[in-house]
């Protein structure tokens, strides 16, 4: 592609980057309040992030580059996610009150 379409395409991919980013904690503080919007961003993403890690098992298990320390980092953050999983109801998110002004 010539340099010009290369800049472009550059300069439509940061413009969007941030309108999403933006978009989201725009969405989580007006739907759970700025008070608990780092909370719930980090559970969004811990649990978001789960089904990446798992596809790593049958991807690479029988590579040789899926290392014992990798199995075993798996094998920690399973039980971890499952954790997140049942004290996300406990955190209060679910009793949180839309906020329109």
């Amino acid at each position: 592609p010539s340099a010009a379409l290369r800049m472009a395409s550059a300069f439509v991919f940061a413009a969007y980057r941030g309108l999403l980013y933006s978009t989201i904690n725009c969405f989580h503080s007006r739907v759970w309040g700025p008070r608990l919007m780092g909370r719930t961003i980090g559970i969004m993403s811990a649990l978001s992030s789960m089904p990446l890690l798992l596809l790593q098992l049958p991807i690479f298990a029988g590579a040789s580059v899926f290392t014992s320390a990798q199995a075993r980092l798996v094998a920690l953050l399973i039980p971890l996610w499952g954790v997140c999983a049942m004290l996300t109801p406990s955190l209060g998110l679910a009793s949180a009150q839309f906020d329109d002004s």
